[in-house]
């Protein structure tokens, strides 16, 4: 993978209470229509394991590292032809290129089944690797492994152990989460690249600590360290940590957003009328399936909105409102 000052004195003042919170499939598998901005940036100490834990890592320094993140069927993805049984695309949109990596869930866990680039470059998984499992509450503990092939020579041999070690506060550099769930996943990649004349063996061990609030399906940040060698020589490590800059979610994730605004209607044609309790200067976005924002405009008064979408080519959109009040919100909606 590469892929508040103001509240620590109110912590002083008044000690915080902690939800244990349980992730599950309901609240935190893939719903294919979610899309956030991820900052990379400097390494910072995870901290502690237990229960009650308020977790500061806002001293993470950004690197100027930006990555778009998108929630996809599997049938939008860029090879799913690969990936016959999967349900779910994260795309990870970059400057050099996109990739796609292809998940199952159901109510036990989200399990790993391959990435592509939708090129040259496939790791399809002969078994699959569970990634989370469902229920999972603070003391959840499992293993796997999963094998794959990367064609033309490329083996790939993978482990994971994992623990949700820890609940609390988190005080990321993009603001304060409560009732978060930590689980600290150790996995382990083994890739053998066979040339023929030579063989080459790449180990790496990653250690992850993943972060997730209750309202949102995804780790709200991320910390890394990457240990590497080539052939048993040196060792090389990388460090890094990942954070959400912002946290667009589906209708009724945000609090109170699935009571303020809705849509319609959808499918649409010619117009979408966005009604509920939007303010003038609303910021209203549509997105492709790669992430692009195709549209932008702002709302000019206060209640229903109109936007015009005659014009732009069928197919399937997000429709994103930033607004003062309900937050930032965002729904699937098909054009045809």
């Amino acid at each position: 993978m590469r892929p508040l000052l103001p509240l620590l004195t109110s912590l002083v003042a008044a000690p915080l209470t902690h939800a244990q919170p349980t992730l599950s499939f309901a609240t935190h598998a893939p719903d294919n229509i979610g899309s956030y901005i991820r900052a990379e940036g400097s390494y910072v100490d995870p901290g502690p394991a237990g229960a009650g834990i308020v977790w500061d890592l806002s001293a993470a320094e950004p690197n100027g590292w930006q990555d778009t993140m998108l929630y996809l069927p599997a049938a939008q993805g860029m090879s799913p032809s690969l990936f016959p049984n999967a349900q779910h695309v994260l795309r990870l949109m970059r400057s050099m290129g996109n990739s796609d990596a292809y998940y199952e869930a159901d109510d036990t866990g989200l399990r790993y089944r391959g990435t592509t680039d939708g090129n040259a470059w496939n790791m399809v998984m002969e078994d699959m690797m569970d990634e989370l499992r469902f229920p999972c509450s603070y003391g959840t503990a499992w293993t796997d492994e999963a094998h794959g092939t990367s064609p033309p020579s490329w083996v790939d041999s993978l482990t994971i152990t994992a623990e949700a070690d820890g609940y609390g506060t988190l005080i990321a550099p993009s603001g304060t989460y409560t009732d978060v769930l930590r689980i600290h996943q150790v996995r382990r990649m083994t890739s053998r690249q066979d040339l023929g004349f030579i063989t080459n063996t790449y180990r790496h061990a990653y250690h992850a600590y993943l972060f997730y609030a209750q309202a949102h399906r995804y780790p709200v940040m991320q910390v890394w360290t990457d240990t590497a060698t080539i052939d048993g020589g040196a060792i090389n490590i990388v460090r890094w940590s990942e954070w959400n800059m912002d946290n667009f979610s589906r209708i009724g994730e945000i609090r109170g957003a699935g009571e303020r605004i809705t849509l319609s209607p959808n499918p649409a044609t010619e117009r979408v009328v966005i009604t509920g309790d939007l303010m003038t200067g609303s910021q209203v976005s549509l997105l492709d399936a790669s992430g692009r924002v195709m549209m932008m405009t702002r709302t000019t008064q206060s209640g229903p909105f109109v936007l015009e979408v005659g014009g732009m080519e069928r197919g399937a959109y997000v429709l994103r409102v930033t607004d003062p009040v309900a937050g930032c919100w965002g729904q699937r909606i098909l054009l045809q």
